[in-house]
């Protein structure tokens, strides 16, 4: 991911590169009690936060602060989610490996440069939302372009199932995306008619399934794809 690169090379400029994607990186937020970690330094730079992580076994996340000319760097045996969930701290940085987060499709980088996983297991609309949401740097997918689109049906191929987007709708010609935003008149074509067994049974929310998009004929758990969000320090 360019953006990502250039990120890493602006603030770890000193950091071998073969190991620089195994981390993501999450401005403004850190572990606000030192309950919340297992091992403590003061180090000199963010890069040695991140190589001394590396180096330890046990560190599958770590946050660091600067405090006068030093950082205080926090290590947690416990990846993104809780109980040691990351809050957001002004200053800070957070970062965790990669491999902390697993499911049915693992962390992968798209075409697009976001980064998309499916998570290994089932949960309704607003929950998923939730789930993603709790993951730093993530949300429920908004798949603004034919490219995500694409991305997220290959997905789908992929683990042979559908998932929840974070799209609805009003009314079932305009549907509105998790930010506030429509869908585009050029997507409409993507959204295909429901096939649900009555038109009671038409839902409000969208899955992604080979084919397109389609509205969800009935609440139910189901898969969900969380995507990296673009204004949080991934991109």
């Amino acid at each position: 991911m360019r953006t990502l690169l250039l990120l890493w090379l602006l603030v770890y400029r000193s950091c071998a590169l073969e190991i620089l994607f195994d981390f993501i990186h999450v401005s403004g937020m850190g572990f606000h009690s030192t309950t919340e970690t297992n091992a403590s330094v003061t180090t000199k730079s963010l890069c040695s936060c991140r190589q001394q992580c590396f180096s330890q076994s046990f560190c599958n996340a770590w946050t660091a602060s600067k405090v006068n000319a030093h950082y205080e760097c926090h290590f947690s045996i416990h990846g993104p989610q809780p109980p040691t969930s990351p809050s957001p701290q002004p200053g800070a940085v957070y970062s965790y490996k990669i491999t902390g987060l697993s499911g049915l499709i693992d962390v992968h980088e798209g075409t697009d440069g976001d980064m998309y996983f499916v998570p290994d297991k089932e949960l309704n609309f607003s929950t998923a939302i939730n789930y993603c949401q709790n993951i730093p740097g993530f949300q429920l997918a908004l798949l603004k372009t034919r490219e995500q689109i694409e991305i997220a049906n290959t997905i789908s191929l992929q683990i042979q199932d559908s998932f929840h987007i974070h799209l609805t709708h009003k009314d079932p010609s305009t549907q509105i995306w998790g930010d506030g935003t429509e869908l585009t008149e050029d997507l409409k074509d993507l959204v295909k008619i429901p096939w649900c067994r009555s038109t009671s049974n038409i839902g409000t929310t969208y899955r992604v399934k080979d084919s397109g998009i389609h509205i969800i004929c009935c609440r139910r758990d189901m898969y969900f794809l969380c995507q990296s969000k673009t204004d949080n320090g991934l991109q």
